[in-house]
């Protein structure tokens, strides 16, 4: 990965925040894109190249409206510094699957937790483990119990809350995007 490949994606600034290794957990309930943001943000950081996009795009396709080449990145992706395993605990693990290897030996860890409360264990040691956090929320239901169960624990763990995304605005066949819907998502 190269930061100019970085730069001209979107991923830039990202890339010059790491001084040496920085974890982000992507919290948010299930199915609200959270790895569709892990994977975007990868690509963003120049760890696939466009000919794996272009890859994950056709697989894509093939899979279906509830699949996208972003969070095929994520989930399948295996950089050719890929080492098997996990971050663990006695209690939880979590797949290593977001190393973004970046210029002079830096790194970014991207932990994609996951989306029920009956995992709270788990999305709690993810944001233990985390610098930072980026919260995905889906339009067209808003705010979750587990969204704000994320944000409490941010607080309480003291690891800042970076961005919140209001994901799927675009998916007007079950539910068309209003105005209103995003204004109550950001009071929320």
């Amino acid at each position: 990965m190269h930061d100019d490949a970085a730069g001209a994606r979107g991923g830039g600034a990202i890339a010059h925040m790491i001084s040496s290794a920085l974890t982000i957990s992507i919290c948010g309930h299930a199915r609200h894109g959270k790895s569709t943001i892990a994977g975007r943000l990868m690509y963003a950081l120049g760890a696939v190249s466009e000919k794996e996009l272009n890859k994950f795009q056709q697989e894509a396709s093939v899979l279906g409206k509830d699949v996208n080449a972003f969070s095929l990145i994520f989930l399948k992706h295996q950089p050719d510094s890929f080492a098997e395993g996990s971050i663990e605990s006695g209690t939880t693990s979590f797949p290593v699957r977001g190393n973004v290897h970046l210029q002079d030996n830096r790194m970014l860890t991207i932990v994609d937790t996951p989306g029920f409360s009956r995992y709270l264990k788990h999305i709690v040691y993810g944001i233990y483990l985390s610098d930072l956090v980026v919260l995905a929320v889906e339009a067209s239901s808003g705010v979750q119990d587990g969204t704000a169960t994320v944000m409490r624990t941010c607080s309480a763990l003291d690891v800042p809350i970076i961005a919140i995304f209001v994901t799927k605005m675009d998916d007007t066949h079950d539910h068309p995007y209003s105005e209103e819907d995003y204004l109550k998502v950001s009071d929320d």
